[in-house]
């Protein structure tokens, strides 16, 4: 029982791990709001307008989607946080986490159909350069620009 809070932190910072980038993820916003740009246009060179417009489409598309799944995520971790905090049962923190890796694997796999419906609209030499970005090139890593939320004054503890 001494080693319980313990493990329940442990579980707790590995899934934080695993599941702030899909959370937290957007491009960086270089004076806007972070996600309000797609990050495509500021990487990749010569978009036509055609592709520009398209893009921004898709982007716009998704938008209301990929808020309400971040609400889930953040409600998600909120009742992990109240299990950690009320010391609660092992089992049911088990399974609160289990329930926050469906929801994260859930939100990947749009992430990728979204990334690769964008990927349709360029040229080949376009694609070239989602190479250096990596399979998440919409918005990818620990928080906005990369860095966290903390140089935007947020806190990643709740």
């Amino acid at each position: 029982m001494k080693n319980q809070p313990l493990s329940l932190t442990a579980a707790a910072a590995l899934s934080a791990v695993l599941f702030a980038g899909a959370v937290f993820a957007r491009g960086p916003h270089k004076g806007r709001h972070c996600g309000e740009t797609p990050r495509i246009l500021e990487v990749i060179p010569d978009l036509t307008d055609e592709q520009r417009s398209k893009i921004e489409a898709i982007h716009e598309s998704k938008q209301d989607e990929m808020k309400a799944d971040r609400k889930a995520g953040l409600k998600l971790w909120v009742e992990l946080k109240k299990l950690a905090e009320n010391e609660a049962d092992e089992t049911e923190v088990n399974a609160k986490i289990d329930e926050i890796a469906v929801h994260h694997a859930q939100v990947m796999k749009k992430r990728f159909a979204h990334h690769r419906e964008v990927a349709k609209i360029l040229s080949e030499e376009q694609k070239e350069y989602l190479k250096d970005l990596g399979p998440g090139f919409l918005g990818h890593g620990f928080g906005c620009c990369g860095r966290g939320h903390k140089r935007h004054g947020m806190k990643h503890g709740w």
